[in-house]
């Protein structure tokens, strides 16, 4: 049956409105639907597409260690000259992460304990774990600042008769295998566990000894997302707790993830990145630097610039992680964190820090493209896909009044003791579905809605064009009759 003019042309308004309105619907539409996928697929649970990642991360994660060599030792314990260090290293470890006691709640959280195992990795390490290293002595400095903290006369001189016995010395002379996870046997330690088994639980000192295999004792409970995508990934309690209280407030806060996630769709890349970590008992705050592109991958890149361990100078909120006082800007008190031990957390060879750290110390080179942390996060998924976390650990040494080997000593130093870079990167298959996800889906989907309003809208010109054709000639055929009737008149 052939279809009349007005037909057709009904046909093709209706078939161009049809394209051209869901095309146009598509396209407005389309974010909001794969936002709701998106969100929907990233809730941890034990059904959910990345739970086997999440609980046991494949992706090649590497700790690089580079310890400082003090090369005039004998001078700066006679206050001769400065101190005098030389980077070692690095020393590389293969770091496998896996998430053990997992126990689901109610409140739409997942408590866990984290194990990390680290593998020797000699094909990427520049010297060996048998060299020979001085070093500030831990154990020594540790135990000669609880004794000042007595504020006692008698207790200084016999921890300084003490140490003089055993032939204890402000530097020491180690295997980076002993400074690390093996540890070494030491003398103060034995002696303090036999006094106070419960503050000291090993006879041994080692920067990560009896780390390895070791879940640290914590227990971390995160947001799954399954009641609100807001606070995916981000830390709700630690060992059981919602704040540290060795800072002040609001600095006791937990907050922050755990560096494995973000909520995803991300609304400002000016908005800090929190980052919760376990080891210095805080969340620093990273701040974005600018917009980075890991194989067609975009990403915007934090990092932990001259506010993170500022002292309030920079920022004010950081006040309230001073200690009793302030340090200069660029460093964190970590003894409360630590045992009592005067450690200070830095970026590596101080970066960003006040001058009051390299002025003391002869031998660094602080190096923003060596040594600056940063996280590189995909906004949409709110994943990493390029991390380096850089630190440092300084052990304070200065005069402490009674205690002989401390008798030479002027002024404050802070003596860098290692730095360290835990870093990885995504591999080829998770690049691929990033850019499926986040570029090629939005791109194809964007593709067919155009072409879908081009085709309606050529199929409304289409009947438009019929439309005058069909009234053209109706004119010229209604022409003809009227010519017609004036011949025969």
């Amino acid at each position: 049956m052939t279809l009349s003019p007005v037909a057709k042309t009904g046909v093709l308004v209706t078939f161009g409105a049809l394209f051209a309105l869901a095309g146009l619907l598509f396209y407005v539409l389309f974010p909001n639907i794969l936002k709701w996928q998106i969100e929907k697929r990233l809730i941890l649970s034990e059904e959910s597409e990345m739970y086997e990642q999440w609980k046991e991360p494949s992706l090649p994660i590497y700790l690089e260690i580079y310890l400082f060599n003090i090369t005039n030792p004998e001078d700066v314990e006679a206050n001769i000259s400065k101190p005098i260090v030389e980077e070692v290293g690095p020393f590389s470890f293969r770091e496998k992460r896996t998430k053990e006691n997992i126990t689901w709640n109610e409140n739409g959280t997942v408590s866990y304990r984290l194990v990390k195992t680290w593998y020797f990795q000699p094909d990427r390490t520049n010297g060996s774990l048998d060299d020979h290293i001085i070093t500030v002595n831990v154990p020594m400095i540790t135990a000669a600042v609880g004794a000042h903290k007595m504020n006692n006369t008698v207790v200084n001189t016999f921890m300084s008769e003490f140490f003089h016995h055993i032939n204890s010395t402000v530097f020491i002379s180690k295997t980076p295998r002993e400074l690390l996870f093996d540890g070494y046997n030491d003398t103060i330690l034995a002696v303090m566990k036999e006094m106070f088994p419960q503050l000291v639980p090993f006879t041994k000192f080692g920067w990560f000894y009896k780390k390895n295999e070791s879940d640290g004792n914590f227990t971390f409970n995160i947001f799954t997302g399954e009641k609100g995508i807001q606070n995916y990934g981000s830390v709700d309690n630690w060992n059981g707790d919602n704040n540290i209280t060795m800072w002040q407030t609001p600095c006791n806060q937990i907050d922050g993830s755990m560096g494995e996630m973000w909520p995803p769709f991300r609304k400002s890349r000016y908005e800090k990145l929190d980052l919760f970590i376990p080891d210095i008992c805080r969340t620093i705050s990273l701040n974005y630097l600018s917009d980075v592109e890991l194989e067609g991958v975009e990403a915007y890149r934090y990092i932990m610039d001259h506010t993170t361990f500022d002292n309030g100078k920079y920022d004010p909120t950081n006040r309230c992680y001073c200690i009793n006082d302030c340090l200069p800007a660029g460093g964190l008190d970590v003894s409360m964190c630590q045992k009592g031990a005067p450690i200070v957390m830095s970026a590596p060879h101080f970066l960003y820090g006040d001058v009051a750290y390299t002025q003391s110390v002869m031998g660094l080179k602080p190096d923003p493209q060596r040594h600056l942390f940063h996280i590189d996060l995909q906004p949409q998924m709110g994943v990493p896909v390029n991390v380096g976390a850089k630190m440092q650990i300084n052990v304070i040494i200065e005069k402490i009044e009674g205690i002989m080997q401390f008798a030479n000593i002027t002024g404050r130093t802070y003596f860098p003791a290692l730095w360290f870079t835990q870093s990885f990167t995504i591999n080829e298959p998770l690049i691929k579905k990033l850019q499926m996800v986040t570029q090629d889906i939005p791109y194809y989907v964007n593709v067919a809605s155009f072409l879908s309003i081009c085709v309606g809208v050529v199929a409304l010109l289409c009947a438009i064009a019929f439309s005058c054709q069909v009234l053209r000639k109706k004119k010229e055929k209604k022409g003809v009759y009227k010519a017609i009737r004036v011949v025969k008149s």
